[in-house]
């Protein structure tokens, strides 16, 4: 989502569902492919137990160990609704309170999967 109209510039990423699309809430009113450079995020999931932290693509398919604080400092992987992306739009254009929550929408450009899997 761009941070001023017109703009390239993301204002957040996260992992959502269609739910707002499919009852028709929103409109697609396009469809471009992705441009390079984007900092999709990388995610920590416990796998069997809090002993074993694995940091894991933006898609979910690449995982590898955690290394060093990264179980401490990496997001959980989570999904979104698609009303709270909504309300952080609101909220960062001024017509509804802003939530400190919403902080966590906005990209990093330390979490990301090009940086945590070297490509």
């Amino acid at each position: 989502m761009p941070t001023e109209p017109g703009s390239t510039q993301i204002a957040f990423l996260a992992l959502s569902t269609d739910g707002k699309i499919a009852v028709g809430h929103w409109e697609v009113v396009g469809n471009q492919p992705v441009r390079d450079g984007i900092p999709f995020p990388a995610f920590k999931e416990m796998v069997g137990g809090p002993e074993r932290v694995d940091v894991v693509d933006y898609s979910g398919k690449r995982r590898r160990l955690a290394r060093g604080a990264e179980a401490e400092w990496l997001p959980n992987r989570k999904i979104v609704a698609p009303v709270r992306l909504e309300k952080a739009l609101r909220a960062k254009y001024g017509l509804e309170p802003w939530s400190d929550a919403y902080a966590a929408l906005e990209p990093s450009e330390i979490a990301t999967t090009a940086r945590l899997f070297d490509n």
